[in-house]
């Protein structure tokens, strides 16, 4: 099993960010560089309008289904499917915490690799899970203390 933990700290409230990164669960893609999509899937659930999300990035299509939505707690958890062979199952929770005026955005994800050719490439599924959820930790924080989306997505859009 592998289990990444990462916390970052945004110049912006709780409440605030929950508004984009809860409440605007669908719409990821507008500020998350390498996603092309991210469409409504399934019934409400929990406080969230829907159940899940289907992502479409580069070179991968899957499904984020919602296992937990609050906005009381700030939190959602999602289970993804549609990964390539090697990986057996995906949790991730997210929540925000809030001290002095400022959010903090928790992740925690677990991932299981398959039995048999999916182990051997613990190490790989764990460096490239870890760099691209850090990525997604700083393109969210810079999109909200800049009202910007971060200059690797810019480039993204300028390119289309």
């Amino acid at each position: 099993m592998i289990e990444i933990k990462l916390s970052t700290e945004i110049g912006k409230s709780a409440d605030e960010c929950w508004q984009v990164f809860g409440n605007g669960y669908t719409d990821i893609y507008k500020w998350k560089s390498a996603m092309k999509s991210s469409d409504a899937e399934g019934e409400p659930f929990g406080d969230s309008t829907v159940g899940s999300r289907k992502i479409k990035a580069s070179g991968l299509t899957f499904s984020e289904k919602l296992i937990h939505f609050s906005n009381t707690e700030r939190a959602f958890t999602y289970q993804v499917t549609g990964l390539p062979f090697v990986v057996s199952s995906v949790t991730n929770e997210w929540k925000f915490s809030e001290m002095d005026g400022r959010a903090t955005l928790h992740m925690h994800l677990r991932l299981q690799s398959a039995t048999g050719f999916g182990w051997l490439l613990n190490g790989l599924l764990q460096k490239n899970m870890t760099k691209e959820m850090g990525k997604l930790h700083q393109e969210f924080k810079y999109f909200m203390e800049n009202g910007e989306v971060h200059p690797r997505k810019a480039k993204e859009l300028k390119s289309k």
